[in-house]
């Protein structure tokens, strides 16, 4: 269950079986200013069907986070809390700021997106289609960003991981074929296979979920001389110490993920009223969307003999 208290109005309490004060995540929004265009073309000549088509969108992206922003004191019991009994203490307490004043980040882009296809009566019982497609982002790396932070001393190493000239992704074209073939001659048992390569498209959260995370900070203070204070912040803070910092980075060499997709299936007209249709799809996608920890050693585990190339200790 979750509710506001008029004891802890913009804190959050979380206890094994229940919470109230602002919800650790909470606010948080994602509005959306875009514009979207788009149009296609058709002809029909012959044995052609000729499609031509195109989309054009441009927008800004934004989230609007404040987690723990009024801070978050985490319980291990549901016993009423108690000064002179420890056991009835916070487990810890976490608070985040953002060096975004507001809170909110951005990411503003255009994408467009532009096909061809053709489909061909190439026998009065063969049918053959055959297009590709072209996908492009303007921002797909979020490169403005990166150049902002590798001028940022706060964020000196990262130079190790991520670099200028970035570039962008030109080479997005999907082809795509297609083919049906009436055994019957009469439309009521067709044959059909394809194969076509699809990308997906940008998704905006991973820039600014990854602002969001590098241009904030959560400090979590346990400890039971800590704890005591609770629930005054301006006490617990007193208790707080230097501590590791986690970046997030979208790679120099980030791209669309895309799948290739083969078919093949029958369409049986059995009745004048029943169908059966089987189709087998295989999809592979080579590059999944995937994160790595960048900042490992050369070899074995970290450890005080064998830290990580570049610290993560906060000064």
């Amino acid at each position: 269950m979750l509710f506001r208290s008029p004891t802890f109005t913009g804190q959050a309490v979380t206890r094994p079986s229940y919470a109230w004060g602002q919800q650790q995540q909470s606010p948080q929004r994602f509005p959306r200013n875009r514009v979207t265009l788009t149009d296609s073309f058709l002809v029909t000549a012959g044995k052609h069907d000729l499609n031509i088509g195109g989309e054009w969108t441009t927008g800004i992206y934004k989230f609007d986070a404040h987690h723990n922003e009024g801070g978050l004191w985490t319980f291990t019991t549901d016993a009423p809390f108690d000064p002179a009994n420890a056991a009835t203490y916070p487990f810890q307490f976490t608070l985040r700021k953002s060096s975004n004043t507001l809170g909110v980040f951005e990411h503003p882009a255009t994408q467009l997106g532009g096909y061809v296809s053709d489909t061909y009566r190439v026998a009065p019982r063969w049918t053959v289609n055959m297009g590709v497609r072209w996908d492009f982002d303007t921002n797909l790396r979020d490169n403005a960003v990166i150049d902002k932070m590798l001028d940022d001393p706060q964020f000196k190493g990262i130079e190790r991981f991520v670099h200028r000239n970035r570039g962008n992704q030109y080479d997005a074209f999907q082809p795509r074929v297609g083919a049906t073939w009436d055994v019957r001659g009469n439309g009521t048992l067709v044959a059909r296979g394809g194969y076509g390569v699809y990308v997906t498209r940008d998704r905006q959260w991973f820039s600014v979920s990854s602002q969001h995370a590098n241009y904030g900070s959560s400090v979590l203070i346990q400890g039971v001389n800590a704890m005591r204070c609770y629930p005054s912040i301006e006490c617990v803070l007193g208790f707080a110490t230097a501590g590791t910092r986690t970046v997030q980075l979208i790679d120099d060499n980030y791209r669309f993920p895309y799948q290739r997709t083969a078919s093949v299936g029958v369409g049986w007209q059995v009745t004048s009223t029943t169908s059966l249709d089987l189709d087998a799809v295989h999809s592979y996608m080579p590059n999944a969307l995937g994160a790595a920890d960048g900042n490992l050693p050369a070899t074995g585990a970290i450890s005080a003999a064998n830290p990580r190339p570049v610290s993560t200790d906060r000064k």
